[in-house]
């Protein structure tokens, strides 16, 4: 049996308007910006990928009532690591508070198609007894 208990994200805080864009990333960005309608862009600036991806983690433990140490599979998707070794899951363990080996942890690095990855990757682990 499957079921998804709670789910997080996190935003970064800095936004940008078309002007900041074409300033700090050319004009091309500030025209793609406009051909798609966004008026607004969020920026991660000093945010790193684990801090952020930790905020989400943190509100999806919350939102189920879980604690870090509930959590016996860890899986990144994302569609760049943070670095190549070690990977961004057994670093957002740390920054979880999970002690080394303490969890299982797995980076899935497909681009857009990491989430469903990571999904498909979760539940054939959960079948296979491997996690709960």
């Amino acid at each position: 049996m499957f079921e998804i208990r709670g789910t997080g994200a996190h935003l970064p805080a800095d936004l940008l308007g078309r002007e900041e864009i074409a300033r700090r990333f050319g004009p091309g960005a500030a025209r793609a910006s406009d051909r798609a309608g966004m008026r607004l862009r969020r920026y991660a600036g000093a945010e790193s990928q684990v801090g952020m991806g930790a905020a989400a983690a943190r509100a999806a433990l919350a939102g189920a009532g879980m604690v870090p140490s509930d959590v016996d599979l860890l899986i990144a998707a994302s569609a760049v690591p943070s670095q190549a070794i070690p990977g961004t899951a057994p670093i957002l363990a740390a920054a979880l508070g999970l002690a080394d080996g303490r969890v299982a942890t797995l980076d899935v690095n497909t681009t857009c198609l990491g989430f469903l990855s990571a999904f498909d990757l979760a539940l054939a682990a959960m079948a296979a007894g491997h996690a709960a």
